[in-house]
Order: C-alpha cells, then sequence, then structure tokens
C-alpha cells in the first residue's frame, strides 16, 4: 500500500506539490539574503564578453538527493541529441560537485506555467496549442530514447513568452521502467494505473500531459481528490491529518550560506534564488568565465554513500495496516476519474496489486458510491463554450483511456 498512495502522506506536501514547489527555472523574486559567505573573486571575462553572458540556472541538491543528479545527468547523455523535439527540453550545462552538494547547471528559461496560470490566468486556445505541440515532441525525444518522464505538470514547464517556446524541466522522476505500484508524479497528475497498481509506462506522460492541457485552458485542475475528501468527511482535516516531515528543512551547510555575490565552485557567481523544492535550491547565476569547473560529481557508490548519511533517520516502525488518509484520497481521486471518464475497466481492475483496496471480492468498486458523470466536454464549455469543448474534450479522451496502450495523440490536431 505505502506505493499506491506515496504523494498522499500530508496536505502540507501536496499542496506545496501541486502548486509547483519544486525548484524550477524560472525567473522568480529572491527572498531575503542570508547572512554569511566568502568574498568574490571577480571575473576573468572581458567587457565584451561579459555583455554577451547569459544567466544560468543551478540546482543546488539537497545531500539527501545526491544521487540524483547523476541519475539525471545520465538520462541527459542517453538523449539523442539530433532529435528535434529534444531542443524543448531543457539543456543541461554540466554538473558538478561543491562543499559536499550535487549541483546541475541549466539554461535559464522563462518561467513555469504555473506561475503563467497564477498571474494571468488560462492561456489562449492557440498558445496552449503551441504548448502542447512543444511538449510532445519533448515527450518523444524522452521515450525514443526509453524513458518516461514521469511528472508532467504545469510546474515541470516554462514557457518564455517572447519566444513562445517551451522547455520540459526536472528529470528525476524519468524512468525506464517504474516499479509495480510505484508512487509517481504529483497527486492531481498521476496515472490510474499507478493507483489501482498496474505497470507504469510512457502512456502515464500522455495522462499526464491531458490533465496538463486542460489546466492551461480553465485554469482548473482537471482532478482535485484532496478538495473533494475536505467536503465530504469530517476527518480529513488539518487536526486529524499526519504532519509534514521537517526533514527537509535541515540544510546547514553549503545552501545556508549561498547569498547573491557568492561564487560557486570558482564559476558561477550567484544572482538570486529562484526557488527551493524537494530536491533542492535554484538559483539564477552568471559565469564568471567558460573553463570546467575541475569539481566533478563522485562516482555512483559514493553518492549513495553521502545520501544515505545525509538522509533522515527511519521513523520507528508503524502499526500493520493503512494509513486512512492516503486510502481515502486515493479512493476519491479513482471515483472522479470515473465520474469524468465512465467506469473503470474492470479486467484491468482485476489485475491491479491494490484491487482489493478499490473493489470488492465481486469486482465491484467499494461502497457502491452514485457515479454523478460530467464529462470532459462539460468541464471544458465554460472556458472553451460548447462547440470547442466538444473538439477538445475528444483529444483529451484520447490522451487519457484508462487501458495505457490505447492513448493516443492525434498530431493532425495540434499543428
Amino acid at each position: 500500500m505505502s506505493g499506491m498512495l506515496h504523494l498522499g502522506a500530508s496536505r502540507v506536501v501536496k499542496r506545496a506539490a501541486r502548486s509547483g514547489s519544486r525548484a524550477s527555472m524560472c525567473a522568480a523574486p529572491s527572498p531575503a539574503a542570508r547572512p554569511g559567505t566568502r568574498k568574490r573573486p571577480s571575473s576573468n571575462l572581458s567587457a565584451d564578453a561579459k555583455s554577451e553572458v547569459r544567466p544560468v540556472a543551478i540546482k543546488v541538491m539537497h545531500k539527501d538527493c545526491t544521487s540524483s543528479a547523476g541519475k539525471e545527468q545520465r538520462i541527459y547523455a542517453a538523449l539523442d541529441p539530433s532529435h528535434p523535439g529534444g531542443r524543448y527540453v531543457i539543456r543541461l550545462h554540466e554538473t558538478l560537485f561543491s562543499h559536499g552538494h550535487a549541483c546541475m547547471v541549466f539554461d535559464q528559461h522563462g518561467r513555469t506555467l504555473s506561475s503563467r496560470l497564477r498571474e494571468q490566468g488560462p492561456m489562449p486556445v492557440d498558445e496552449v496549442r503551441m504548448v502542447a505541440r512543444q511538449l510532445f515532441a519533448a515527450l518523444d525525444a524522452l521515450h525514443s530514447a526509453g524513458f518516461a518522464h514521469g511528472d508532467i505538470k504545469p510546474g515541470n514547464l516554462l514557457w518564455d513568452d517572447e519566444s513562445k517556446e517551451l522547455r520540459v524541466i526536472d528529470l528525476g522522476w524519468a524512468r525506464r521502467d517504474f516499479r509495480l505500484g510505484q508512487g509517481i508524479a504529483t497527486r492531481d497528475y498521476c496515472p490510474p494505473e499507478m493507483l489501482i497498481g498496474l505497470p507504469m509506462q510512457k502512456p502515464v506522460d500522455l495522462w499526464m500531459a491531458a490533465c496538463t492541457i486542460f489546466e492551461l485552458l480553465t485554469g482548473e485542475c482537471l482532478f482535485d481528490p484532496i478538495a473533494a475528501c475536505e467536503a465530504k468527511y469530517k476527518e480529513c482535516s488539518d487536526d486529524d491529518e499526519p504532519d509534514a516531515d521537517d526533514a527537509d528543512d535541515e540544510e546547514p551547510d553549503m545552501e545556508a550560506r549561498l547569498v547573491p555575490g557568492a561564487v560557486l565552485a570558482g564559476k558561477y557567481q550567484m544572482v538570486r534564488e529562484l526557488g527551493e523544492g524537494s530536491f533542492g535550491t535554484v538559483w539564477s547565476a552568471l559565469p564568471l568565465h567558460g573553463d570546467p569547473t575541475g569539481c566533478p560529481l563522485p562516482d555512483e557508490e559514493e553518492c549513495d554513500r553521502i545520501e544515505n548519511e545525509a538522509a533522515p533517520k527511519p521513523a520507528a516502525p508503524k502499526e500493520d495496516g493503512y494509513n486512512i488518509w492516503q486510502v481515502v484520497i486515493g479512493y476519491e481521486h479513482f471515483l472522479q476519474m470515473q465520474e469524468l471518464l465512465g467506469p473503470y475497466p474492470k479486467h484491468l481492475a482485476n489485475e491491479g496489486k491494490f484491487r482489493h483496496i478499490l473493489y470488492d471480492d465481486a469486482g465491484n468498486f467499494r461502497f457502491e458510491p452514485e457515479i454523478k458523470r460530467r464529462t470532459l466536454a462539460d468541464r471544458l464549455s465554460t472556458a472553451l463554450g460548447a462547440d470547442v469543448a466538444q473538439i477538445w474534450a475528444q483529444q483529451l479522451e484520447g490522451m487519457m483511456a484508462f487501458p495505457p496502450s490505447e492513448r493516443r495523440i492525434d498530431s493532425r490536431f495540434w499543428r
């Protein structure tokens, strides 16, 4: 069961994840500078070169996520540089290791679509079509290399309003194979096969992309099981819910010493903090020279050792049984999927690792809820009008077929 609802342990965590709180490569206001840094070396770039220097985004990983940097680096190395969709995956310049932290240096590009939605509301239909077309190209580049992204959502998509170009970020969840029942993605975007415990492969990205496109069109999450629980169950309150783990807040060393003007690995001068998330902190920085840092990542075994030493001590073993909060969230999520897309196929339910949680022995959805159908076209009609909503609904429904093998993209529509 722990894998089934890995992302539903706490409202604090889920709300943060829903809003795209993972550190991202977008421009954002900097928090107050923190004290304590060393004297900065001067740049050895010429005046002309300085004027051409473009800022980069540096993700400084928490120590307990050290091995993630190496995994992402290997994924980037596996991508085909000649694939046309590769330009829409954020460019990784280099990885380095400084003061015990793995760091990843990326292009800095636009802002997240979650930020754009918060600041400006839903996007115009033509612009959503542009986003989707570039997203599908980026996913094709990943899928052609054998990887599913595993966490597509507005917070992991960067959009530049001037160039009208997209960049997919955060390959931390990307995998060739997911474990059966493994918790992936961000709660509101996770596919049904995660909840029921079926094999998860590349089609998970199409489900998440459909949820994302709906949100760009309407400004609303397609699925919101947390809100449903809060409305239906008195027990689902802040007081009754488990507290968020505070371990992620304990990073006292290099991250605490980074301030605007500090220099990382003798090469990158920090400008401002862009965001903070579960994997680390992201900074905007300016390169001071073009030479390699000479600070490569440790080998895989050493990265694992650093990560294990920094990982929070495991909590005392819990009593046997399921976390009821997680069970309820998963149940309501699965119910919302069926309200929108119709009954989940029984042959798939019977194959699921977690079928006994969601279905009874006769194969009926537990508690026999009244499934109040509201079609995807109905949900879209307020934003798009009935006729246009019907056309878009057909496209999204094709990407959200319950059998993963039946999910499709009609490339003619997105041209």
